[in-house]
């Protein structure tokens, strides 16, 4: 057996506890003689899990487009936003490609990462987006790099506002 489950106890705590076990010992007909298992609190666990869901929902439901990359730029993460942004049904059309191949300038986008990977420092500013329709935007970006527990790069995650219609405005 494997089972998690809540504890309420006397002083209105909440704790969270997973038993594990299983039979060890049968008698000739085969019933059940003995068995040992483990009780383990997993709270810390549980409420762990929890956060890690939360931020999880957050950053899909977020109305900004955000995208994660490893440092080779290539996808591994997009949020709903994103795929509207860029004008795709599916993570599956982003996923695995590169970060430049989303901008109507890949040489620019490139500098970019390319700055960021020698000053080892985030970047701001605007880019064109190229949809997968083939529609331009203009994007204000912001790009940071995930780093470990030691604070060096893992990958790369960016945030995109689409500011098109605000330069058109200003135009």
């Amino acid at each position: 057996f494997d089972e998690e489950f809540r504890l309420v106890l006397p002083d209105g705590q909440v704790r969270w506890a997973q038993s594990t076990g299983g039979i060890v010992e049968r008698d000739s007909d085969g019933r059940t003689r003995r068995v040992v298992g483990v009780v383990t609190d997993i709270t810390e666990r549980h409420a762990f899990l929890a956060a890690l869901r939360l931020r999880d929902r957050a950053i899909e439901s977020s109305q900004s487009a955000v995208a994660i990359a490893d440092l080779d730029g290539r996808m591994t993460y997009v949020n709903r936003a994103f795929l509207d942004l860029w004008e795709m049904e599916t993570a599956g059309e982003a996923l695995g490609r590169n970060a430049v191949e989303f901008w109507d300038e890949p040489e620019r986008t490139t500098a970019v990462i390319r700055t960021m990977n020698l000053e080892q420092a985030p970047w701001t500013g605007e880019l064109r987006a190229l949809t997968a329709k083939g529609r331009l935007r203009d994007m204000l970006t912001a790009a940071a790099f995930v780093t470990d527990e030691r604070e060096r790069p893992i990958g790369l995650v960016a945030a995109f506002v689409d500011i098109t219609d605000r330069k058109l405005s200003e135009q």
